[in-house]
C-alpha cells in the first residue's frame, strides 16, 4: 500500500536525477483510493519530483503521471463561489446559531455594499487599512488566522487552492505558492499576512465568510431574534459599534434592532444613516 510515509522515504532515497522517475513509478503502482488518500505533504512531495519544484513538466511521462495524480487527488479546483466557503464555515459550527444565518448570498450583499461604498482611491486600487472585496483589515485576518473554529478551514482552503492549481500546470490566482508552502518542510501554512492571500476569491470568501459569522455569533444573546442578531453582526463587521451601542444606550434597548435602527436615522448624521442603509443592503 502506497502511504504518504512510503512517498516520502522512497523519494528521501533517489538521487535528483532519478527522483522523477520514482514519483512516476509511485504514482503508477497506488492504486486510485491511495492516491485519493494522499495528504498534502505527498503530494506536494510528488509535484516537487515530477516538476523540478517548477510548473514544467520534464518529460511525457513525467506530465501523465501528473494528470493520474491530479484526476485522483482530494485536491480538485474548488466549484461554486462563494457556496464552497462560506459552506466550509457553516460545517465547520454546525451547532451555533450563527451557522444558518450564512448564506452565499449574504456574502454577496455584502460585496456588493462595500462596493458601492469604495472611494475614488480604492476603486483605483488604492487601499487603506482595509482591502478585498469585503473590506476587512489584518485585525479581522488575525481574528480568523487564531479562531479554533475556523483556523482549520482557513488552511484546507488555502491548501486546495493551491495544490489543485499546481496539479494543473499553474499557479493559484492570487496566491502565490511560495507563500503559503514552507520552504524544506513540504507543508502548507496560512500566511500570517492578509494582503499575500485576499486577491484568491475562495479564500477570501471564507475569511468574510469566517470573520461575520464571529461577529454574529458575538450578537447572538436571550431574547434576541435571530435576524436581529444578523443585523447586529453585520452592523460591527462594518465597523459601527460604537454607534450601535451609543444608539442602544439612547434606545434603553440593547436586544432589538429596531430601536437603535430609528435613533440613528433620528441623529441627521450621514455616516450614522449610512449605516443603516448598509445593514438593510446586506439584510433586506
Amino acid at each position: 500500500m502506497i502511504s504518504g510515509a512510503e512517498v516520502t522515504r522512497r523519494l528521501a532515497s533517489a538521487g535528483v536525477l532519478v527522483r522523477d522517475n520514482v514519483a512516476q513509478k509511485l504514482i503508477q503502482e497506488s492504486t486510485d483510493a491511495e492516491l485519493r488518500a494522499l495528504d498534502a505533504e505527498a503530494v506536494i512531495r510528488l509535484l516537487e519530483a515530477l516538476t523540478k519544484g517548477t510548473f514544467n513538466w520534464v518529460s511525457g511521462l513525467d506530465r501523465s503521471a501528473v494528470e493520474r495524480l491530479r484526476k485522483h487527488s482530494r485536491f480538485q479546483p474548488i466549484g461554486a463561489l462563494p457556496e464552497h466557503s462560506v459552506n466550509l464555515v457553516r460545517w465547520a459550527t454546525p451547532t451555533q446559531a450563527a451557522a444558518p444565518l450564512l448564506s452565499a448570498d449574504l456574502i454577496r450583499r455584502l460585496y456588493g455594499a462595500e462596493a458601492s461604498r469604495l472611494s475614488t482611491l480604492e476603486k483605483m486600487g488604492i487601499d487603506g487599512s482595509s482591502i478585498g472585496r469585503g473590506q476587512l483589515t489584518q485585525a479581522s485576518y488575525d481574528d480568523v488566522r487564531k479562531a479554533s473554529a475556523y483556523a482549520k478551514e482557513l488552511l484546507e482552503c488555502i491548501t486546495t487552492v493551491a495544490l489543485s492549481s499546481w496539479l494543473l500546470g499553474g499557479s493559484a490566482e492570487g496566491l502565490t505558492l511560495s507563500d503559503v508552502i514552507r520552504s524544506g518542510t513540504y507543508r502548507v501554512e496560512a500566511p500570517s499576512s492578509y494582503g499575500d492571500v485576499y486577491r484568491c476569491a475562495a479564500v477570501e470568501d471564507l475569511v468574510v465568510a469566517a470573520y461575520l459569522a464571529i461577529r454574529i455569533k458575538t450578537a447572538i444573546k436571550p431574547g434576541r431574534k435571530p435576524m436581529d442578531a444578523l443585523r447586529f453582526g453585520v452592523a460591527v463587521y462594518h465597523g459601527m459599534f460604537t454607534m450601535v451601542s451609543d444608539a442602544q444606550k439612547t434606545a434603553g434597548n440593547d436586544i432589538d434592532w429596531d430601536p437603535v435602527e430609528k435613533v440613528l436615522l433620528a441623529s441627521g448624521s450621514p455616516a450614522k444613516i449610512d449605516g443603516v442603509r448598509y445593514v438593510k443592503e446586506v439584510v433586506p
